[in-house]
């Protein structure tokens, strides 16, 4: 059975006019094609797996939150206002951003590129992988392509539960783009980025790193942003930013986005998709190409930083 790593209310809030079809951008091979939303960010048994002599599947578990989540996203698409979401809509709607951020085959992807890097070294050093330790516990980094899929799976919701809480304590912004300049959606569309709080060698992306930005684009035309307090206590302290921008800060309305913005936000998605990127309009695919043009490491998705 097809289970979808994004959430088929999700990709249908980019195809707009209740059309069943979104544009796909293959960014491995270059190809472009429309299918149907049922068919694509899906994989077959994606949830499933054996564990204890035993058959599982996350997918009961996952429908609930996003059943939950859903009605959320389609009140928040309404009301244009983060500020008008109820307590118990946020916090569904921050596991559900958290569940999104482990779910993909990016995940499963970056653990297995970690394993594998760290398996490298200790052979290097003329250790046994399947022998190492760390703080005098055992990690295998002998395991399998399939066993790194079955311990993502397995935390699957123990991480979404602790990371609910970094999304929950961010400031909430809701930014709005133009239906002739919309947004994309990758298959990763958890993205991360840290303008404020840059570092000459030591990485600042994290979910708690201060500074980070978060998003998660919920339509064609908005993006839900998590920002770390500081970014908002920043905008407001250089006295610049307009009484609306203030009022989209405080959840009353959304903030409408310049082309210039859309473009960084499009670009997120683009670079940090393993390989699918979605559209209800082939033009804003001109983006992938550039990119992918500009540096071919883009036809991978984004290494953790």
């Amino acid at each position: 059975m097809k289970q979808h790593f994004i959430p088929q209310f999700l990709l249908r809030n980019f195809a707009g006019c209740d059309a069943d079809h979104l544009f796909v951008y293959d960014k491995q091979t270059g190809r472009v094609f429309s299918n149907a939303i049922g068919n694509i960010a899906a994989e077959n048994g994606f949830y499933d797996f054996e564990a204890d002599g035993g058959r599982h599947s996350l997918e009961p578990a996952l429908g609930l939150v996003e059943t939950r989540a859903s009605e959320a996203i389609r009140s928040l698409i309404g009301d244009e206002s983060t500020g008008r979401i109820p307590p118990e809509g946020r916090q569904w709607l921050a596991v559900f951003a958290a569940l999104q951020f482990v779910r993909t085959r990016r995940r499963q992807n970056r653990s297995m590129d970690l394993i594998e890097a760290l398996a490298g070294a200790v052979t290097r050093l003329g250790g046994d992988p399947a022998k190492t330790t760390l703080d005098g516990e055992p990690i295998n980094l002998g395991i399998s392509t399939e066993e790194n899929r079955v311990q993502c799976l397995q935390t699957l919701g123990s991480l979404t539960r602790e990371y609910a809480a970094h999304f929950d304590n961010k400031a909430w912004v809701l930014h709005q783009a133009s239906a002739e300049d919309p947004f994309l959606i990758g298959d990763s569309p958890i993205t991360l980025h840290n303008s404020l709080n840059q570092h000459t060698f030591k990485s600042t992306i994290g979910l708690g790193v201060p500074g980070i930005e978060i998003n998660l684009p919920i339509s064609n035309t908005l993006t839900l942003s998590f920002w770390c307090p500081t970014v908002e206590a920043f905008l407001r302290s250089t006295g610049l930013v307009s009484e609306s921008y203030l009022l989209a800060l405080e959840g009353k309305h959304p903030m409408p986005v310049t082309p210039e913005v859309t473009k960084h936000l499009n670009a997120l998605q683009v670079a940090y998709a393993e390989r699918f990127v979605y559209s209800n309009r082939k033009e804003s695919f001109a983006l992938v190409k550039e990119m992918i043009t500009a540096d071919s490491t883009f036809r991978a998705g984004l290494k953790d930083r």
